[in-house]
């Protein structure tokens, strides 16, 4: 996978599904493509498009996987295979990536 810039670097994404889709929205998608009536706007919907092209995009080289915290709440980690398989640690989200200010 080449490296992406901006906020996904250094192999990949760990966090909410719905931070991905703002964070997409927000840096990479256009509003015309946004606006569209194809375009996923929930949590739920993003976790069902990755689902439903897990292959194509292992075929790119780009892994994902979900898991839930204690708390019942899905997360995500989408990046190269290194990245994926890395431990489940704490590590920063796109919130706390881009609020450094605030006290987590």
């Amino acid at each position: 996978m080449s490296k992406i810039n901006g906020p996904l670097q250094g192999g990949g994404y760990r966090g909410r599904p719905l931070e991905l889709l703002e964070l997409i929205e927000s840096s990479y998608a256009s509003t015309k493509v946004t606006n569209s009536i194809t375009w996923v706007k929930t949590a739920k919907g993003v976790i069902e498009q990755l689902d439903r092209n897990e292959e194509p995009l292992e075929a790119v080289g780009i892994y994902y996987e979900k898991y839930k915290d204690r708390t019942n709440k899905t997360f995500v980690k989408i990046g190269d295979l290194d990245f994926v398989n890395s431990e489940n640690g704490k590590l920063p989200t796109y919130k706390e990536d881009f609020h450094p200010s605030s006290e987590f």
